[in-house]
């Protein structure tokens, strides 16, 4: 009889770390596919945009900041508009489950808006450069965030 208890609570303890494990291995290769996805559509953005906002801030005068925009400055911000809107839909299109993966994508699309807010400001010049750099500073706490969400992984 006690072997027979034996058997069945080692049977419910080898059932429940299968499961366990299971959903371990579920929730990692969700995780790990929609990291996949943010490495191709979305990370790459982050430098490109930062090169184009060290470019915008890099001029000490109105004129050279004119002739930038002009040259160069306009057609790279629409660019980026557009790469921000196609990352937006092929993270929207991702469904996610796991608590962390939702968690990076809630804050990947936040940080895509705010993105989108800090190149309408540069394009329309829509901020004062006090507010402006207290937004960058926000796109920087956002993209920490998203940091350590990739880092506990």
């Amino acid at each position: 009889m006690k072997r027979k208890a034996t058997i069945a609570i080692l049977a419910i303890l080898v059932v429940g770390i299968s499961l366990f494990g299971i959903k371990f291995y579920k929730d990692y290769k969700e995780f790990s596919n929609f990291r996949a996805v943010l490495d191709e559509a979305y990370i790459p953005l982050i430098k490109e945009t930062a090169d184009y906002f060290t470019d915008y801030t890099s001029f000490t005068n109105e004129l050279e900041l004119s002739e930038w925009k002009v040259n160069e400055g306009f057609d790279r911000n629409i660019d980026l508009n557009n790469q921000f809107e196609e990352a937006e839909v092929k993270i929207l299109s991702e469904s996610v489950e796991y608590e962390n993966a939702q968690k990076l994508k809630e804050n990947v699309l936040e940080t895509i808006s705010m993105y989108e807010v800090a190149l309408d400001a540069s394009y329309n010049e829509t901020m004062d450069s006090d507010e402006y750099d207290n937004y960058m500073k926000l796109l920087s706490f956002q993209i920490e965030e998203m940091n350590e969400i990739l880092e506990e992984h």
